[in-house]
């Protein structure tokens, strides 16, 4: 079976860091983990994808992340996931364009 390669990314972090068990390796991961969390919140928020202005989808976050063995200690699909949110944040930018808002479009008709 051929060896995985983990990522571009998580390549370029020294082997102390991702080392498994380690202090600094847990504690890159809780940094990364409450990032995550912030850049989650900041996403529900800015597009108004709940009713109410409340963490409660950041602090699940927290709360199931913390929960899996792969986010306890740095591992490549924690850091996959600090790239995917600011591309969800990028896709979500492009729907709220005014010009794709229903009025602009029943007058663009001919």
């Amino acid at each position: 079976m051929p060896e995985l390669y983990p990522g571009v990314w998580y390549a370029l972090l020294p082997d102390w860091l991702t080392a498994y068990g380690s202090l600094p390796s847990a504690l890159g991961a809780l940094v990364l983990i409450l990032i995550q969390a912030v850049s989650l919140h900041r996403l529900v928020d800015r597009f108004r994808l709940m009713d109410d202005r409340t963490w409660l989808p950041a602090v699940g976050y927290v709360l199931v992340a913390s929960a899996l063995p792969q986010a306890q200690y740095l591992s490549p699909p924690l850091v996959a996931v600090t790239f995917t949110l600011p591309a969800l944040f990028k896709t979500f930018s492009c729907t709220s364009n005014h010009w794709l808002q229903p009025p602009h479009l029943m007058l663009d008709f001919g």
